[in-house]
């Protein structure tokens, strides 16, 4: 549990010479859910930062701090005896679990070795990436960040994406193209951000090769993407966790499919696509898509049922004790051999490229105290955004007791802001059919509802309020919203703010930093830095003046003006 940075690099490559596995542990998660990775996973040992561990609390697995060097300063520094093989344990993703609790995926050190060598003769073009510069941008607790840096081992340079940038798109471009990143891995969430604030413009090169990966690409970014400029390479990649990250991969260019498709399999995968009674369907047919091949995992860390049910035997395989991967993903191939993703078969889904299990979210917030009953629904967005985001629908032991603010608190104690619902709405009673079940066809829209904050309703006062009301109103796709509601519980998160952040530059002729967003979240506080920001820039262009008119006056024997 390190603070993202190189050291949590050089810890992830130290355990893995060591002949370990790594489990991340991202000091970001509720302390309830570390706890639970931590006993759940049987770790041996935890390496931490020692100002991170009164986040932890009390645990009985044996710490060791980063910052006690003292204790290993006299240790050999010859390589280590180490007997690893491909099929021993290289490291644990916890992802979310239909059951209330995370799951963890085992996977071995074969996988991610078959994944470098597949990548590069697919995406990279078997071209040397000695000196070349990579990203490593996403977050260590995603599987993601096995690919980039695994790149090491390759001799590319990487850049460790500073967590500040992550969510800034005008900041993180600049960043890219300063330190002329040329291989760059995102979702298409962060992509979007990206796009908006020039990637695609042609005013800059870097970089030009692009991984997108992580949630379904929507038919509206495809098109942009299809118009790319020349020399940029963009890539739709798909593979869940349990595939060691990427299974399939496919570049996007103007005279390939004009709808998204996710590729043909990487080497040493093979795909099949089979209906609900384990058939292959033909071309064309929607069915479940399932893969096996060397990116397999062992299976799930202490579920023999799940993985038994998961991993099973692969039907039409020749080769002794060969498995295959139910992902629980829709899709079909195409008559070239591509595959088209359909979506999902179960309740399991994509926000921001982090998987949610449905019912883990409703587990914890029917958990919630005033909570009668809940469910959680994947929502698209009609602010033109392209944004999915979790609702979450109520009902409350008591009317008007529950407030949204104590329900985020309660679930922000638990799980991550991932899986917080972007939006609440409170029902006096769910909707049910015929059957007793929950009717999702008659679940109201959440859309231009605000929901019920706490606080009471405060309209703007003035100009500068009255702009980031409205800005506010496209990018949250809300009707009303007041001067003193907190963007993040009206459903904001880190990438939207980026895009209040273009929006204000561009309507108001202001540059704000994203740090002030989280620090003054409402439109009201928002607009007080503003009118500072102008009292600075004006500050600024006033001693610019005097000093120039200074500079202008014929002063004899004055050989300098000084500042």
């Amino acid at each position: 549990m390190l603070e993202r940075s190189a050291e949590m690099v050089v810890a992830i490559l130290g355990v893995l010479k060591a002949g370990g596995a790594y489990l991340p542990l991202d000091p970001a998660y509720p302390r309830e859910r570390l706890h639970y990775m931590l006993t759940d996973s049987g770790a041996e040992l935890l390496l931490a930062q020692r100002e991170l561990l009164g986040q932890l609390g009390e645990v009985e697995t044996p710490v060791v701090c980063w910052e006690d060097e003292a204790e290993w300063a006299g240790e050999s520094e010859a390589n280590l005896a180490c007997e690893t093989t491909a099929e021993n344990l290289a490291y644990v993703i916890y992802t979310s679990g239909s059951t209330g609790k995370p799951k963890a995926v085992l996977m071995t050190h074969r996988a991610p070795l078959n994944l470098l060598a597949a990548l590069w003769t697919r995406v990279y073009e078997s071209q040397p990436l000695a000196g070349r510069r990579a990203s490593l941008n996403a977050s260590f607790s995603f599987d993601a960040s096995v690919q980039q840096w695994l790149l090491l081992l390759m001799g590319a340079t990487i850049h460790l994406i500073p967590q500040r940038l992550r969510a800034d798109g005008p900041g993180l471009l600049q960043y890219l193209r300063d330190q002329e990143v040329e291989i760059f891995d995102c979702t298409p969430s962060q992509l979007r951000v990206l796009i908006n604030s020039g990637l695609l413009d042609g005013s800059g090169q870097a970089p030009h090769r692009l991984l997108v990966a992580g949630e379904a690409i929507d038919a509206a970014m495809w098109e942009q993407l299809r118009g790319q400029q020349e020399g940029k390479r963009i890539y739709n990649i798909y593979g869940p966790t349990e595939c060691c990250v990427d299974a399939t991969a496919y570049v996007v260019e103007m005279t390939g499919w004009k709808r998204p498709v996710i590729g043909k399999p990487l080497a040493n995968y093979e795909f099949c696509v089979l209906d609900e009674w384990g058939r292959a369907v033909p071309v064309w047919v929607r069915g479940e898509i399932c893969v096996s091949g060397a990116g397999l995992a062992r299976g799930y860390h202490g579920r023999p049922e799940l993985t038994a049910e998961r991993f099973g035997p692969h039907p039409y395989s020749r080769e002794e004790g060969a498995r295959l991967y139910r992902t629980g993903d829709l899709g079909r191939y195409l008559p070239d051999g591509n595959i088209e993703y359909l979506g999902r078969a179960d309740s399991q889904v994509k926000v921001r490229g982090y998987r949610i299990e449905l019912g883990e979210v409703e587990a914890v917030l029917r958990s919630s105290q005033g909570v009668r009953e809940a469910v959680v629904q994947l929502r698209g967005s009609e602010n033109g955004q392209g944004e999915e985001r979790l609702v979450g629908y109520v009902v409350p032991k008591e009317t008007g007791a529950l407030k949204v603010e104590q329900l985020r608190a309660e679930m922000a104690e638990r799980v991550p802001e991932y899986m917080i619902p972007a939006v609440f709405v409170m029902l006096d009673w769910l909707p049910l059919n015929s059957s007793g079940k929950v009717e999702w066809r008659d679940l109201p829209e959440p859309e231009g509802q605000r929901p019920d904050l706490g606080v009471g309703f405060v309209a703007a006062r003035n100009d500068d309020e009255a702009a980031l009301v409205g800005i506010w109103q496209e990018v949250l796709g809300l009707e009303q919203i007041g001067v003193e509601d907190n963007f993040f519980d009206l459903g904001g998160h880190s990438l939207m703010a980026t895009q209040v952040i273009s929006r204000v530059r561009e309507a108001l002729d202001v540059e704000l930093p994203l740090r002030a967003f989280f620090e003054t979240p409402t439109v009201a506080s928002l607009a007080q830095v503003i009118v500072q920001s102008r009292s600075e820039n004006s500050d600024d262009k006033m001693l610019e003046d005097i000093l120039r008119e200074i500079e202008e006056l014929p002063l004899e024997g004055v050989s300098t003006v000084t500042r």
